[in-house]
């Protein structure tokens, strides 16, 4: 099957999520586990597909503390300048 002319590779594809995931892009990590949940381009497999999952949930949980502590921290500065 092709997309706009060029020939799918699921393989190829998986070899480019990796590289990205790895380097903290999340669309990546979280399609990494789509991919080992239907088997495309790897065998499928669930543990596989859950690790991802659960690496893509602490990716988002971790960037969302460091935005809540920045926000903090930018109350505190505020409120430290009314005084």
């Amino acid at each position: 099957m092709t997309v706009r002319g060029v020939e799918q590779d699921y393989s190829k594809a998986m070899e480019w999520y990796l590289k990205a995931s790895d380097a903290g892009n999340e669309y990546a990590m979280l399609r990494i586990g789509v991919m080992y949940k239907n088997g495309r381009g790897v065998d499928q497999d669930d543990g596989k597909a859950v690790s991802h999952d659960i690496r893509y949930l602490q990716f988002r949980l971790a960037l969302g503390l460091i935005r809540f502590v920045f926000v903090i921290i930018l109350i505190r500065t505020y409120l430290h300048s009314l005084v």
